[in-house]
C-alpha cells in the first residue's frame, strides 16, 4: 500500500512538472508570437508615406500609406482612403490652358461658391494661392495652387471633420509640391544648454536612401554639410545620416514600432568625431548633441 502510495505521489509530482514545463513553454511561446509580427515581417513598409512618380514627370507626390490610388494618367493622379474618407488629388496643368493664376483663382472662388462654402483664401502676387472650405457634402477642402516653370501645380485634400488631424498632417506637406520627395525640417541643435538653429533639405527614396544636407541658420545655406544615409531595416526603424566628411553622425529615432514617420517631430542624437577614421573604428566622439527637428 505505501509503494501504492508513493507510485502515485510520484506519479502526481511528474504529471505536474510535466505541466509545469509544459505551461513555461506555451507562456514562452505567446510572449515570442507577440513579437513575431514585427520580428518576421521584412516587409514592413520603410517610410509612413509612399511616392507616386508622375509618368510624364510633371511632379512627385508625398503621401500617407494609407491612401491608395483610384485613378491616374499623364499629369494627374487621384487617391482615396475608404475607410478615413480622405481624398487627395494632384494635377499638372499646361499653363498655356490657363491665362495666369490670379484667372484660376477666380474660377476656382465662384465654382467653390456656388458648390459649397469659402471660409479662407489668400492668393500670393499671382505665384500661388490657397483656399478652404466645406463642399456640398459638408467635407472639409483644402486646395493649394501654384505657378512654376510657366505651369500651374494644384494639390486638394478633402475630409470628414471628425479627420481634421489627418487633415492638417496632410496640408502641412502641400507647400513641397511638386517635388515631394524633397523635405525641409528645422528645429534646434542643443549641447551644454546651448541651442543652435539648424535647416534641414533631404531628399527621399522609397528604399529608404536619403541624401542632402543641413545648415546653421546663423549662416546662408550656401555654406551647408552634405549628408547622405538609409533608414535602417531592424525594428525600431532609425535613420541614420553621415556628413560627407565622415565627421558627424545623426541618429534619427522613431517614435515606434511601425514604419519611420516624417509626419511629426524627429528627435534624436548627433554626435561630433575627431576624423571618419575615429568615427570608423568605433571611437568615443568629442561631442554629443540632441536635437528636435519638425
Amino acid at each position: 500500500m505505501a509503494i501504492c502510495l508513493g507510485c502515485l505521489i510520484v506519479s502526481l509530482l511528474f504529471l505536474h512538472l510535466g505541466f509545469s514545463v509544459d505551461s513555461e513553454k506555451k507562456e514562452k511561446h505567446f510572449a515570442h508570437n507577440e513579437t513575431d509580427p514585427i520580428e518576421a515581417s521584412p516587409n514592413t513598409a520603410i517610410w509612413d508615406f509612399d511616392l507616386y512618380n508622375d509618368p510624364s514627370g510633371a511632379f512627385i507626390l508625398r503621401y500617407p500609406n494609407y491612401l491608395g490610388i483610384k485613378s491616374k494618367s499623364s499629369g494627374s493622379v487621384q487617391l482615396e482612403s475608404k475607410e478615413k474618407n480622405i481624398k487627395l488629388i494632384a494635377e499638372a496643368i499646361d499653363g498655356s490652358d490657363v491665362p495666369g493664376l490670379s484667372v484660376a483663382y477666380e474660377d476656382e472662388l465662384e465654382r467653390r461658391s456656388q458648390s459649397g462654402s469659402i471660409v479662407y483664401k489668400y492668393l500670393k502676387d499671382g505665384q500661388f494661392f490657397v483656399m478652404s472650405g466645406k463642399d456640398h457634402d459638408g467635407c472639409i477642402f483644402y486646395l493649394r495652387e501654384c505657378l512654376k516653370g510657366g505651369d500651374i501645380y494644384s494639390i486638394e485634400t478633402v475630409y470628414p471633420e471628425h479627420q481634421k488631424a489627418a487633415g492638417d498632417a496632410l496640408i502641412k506637406t502641400f507647400t513641397s509640391f511638386p517635388e515631394m520627395n524633397v523635405i525641409r525640417l528645422s528645429g534646434d541643435l542643443t549641447h551644454d544648454s546651448s541651442n543652435y538653429p539648424v535647416e534641414f533639405k533631404l531628399t527621399v527614396g522609397n528604399d529608404g536612401n536619403v541624401s542632402g544636407y543641413y545648415w546653421y541658420k546663423k549662416y546662408k545655406e550656401s555654406n551647408h554639410i552634405d549628408l547622405s544615409g538609409k533608414v535602417s531595416d531592424n525594428i525600431p526603424r532609425t535613420l541614420t545620416l553621415v556628413s560627407g566628411k565622415g565627421t558627424e553622425e545623426w541618429i534619427f529615432s522613431s517614435n515606434s514600432t511601425g514604419p519611420f514617420s516624417l509626419y511629426s517631430e524627429l528627435k534624436g542624437k548627433m554626435f561630433k568625431y575627431e576624423n571618419n577614421e575615429a568615427r570608423l573604428a568605433g571611437n568615443a566622439p568629442i561631442k554629443e548633441y540632441s536635437f528636435v527637428l519638425k
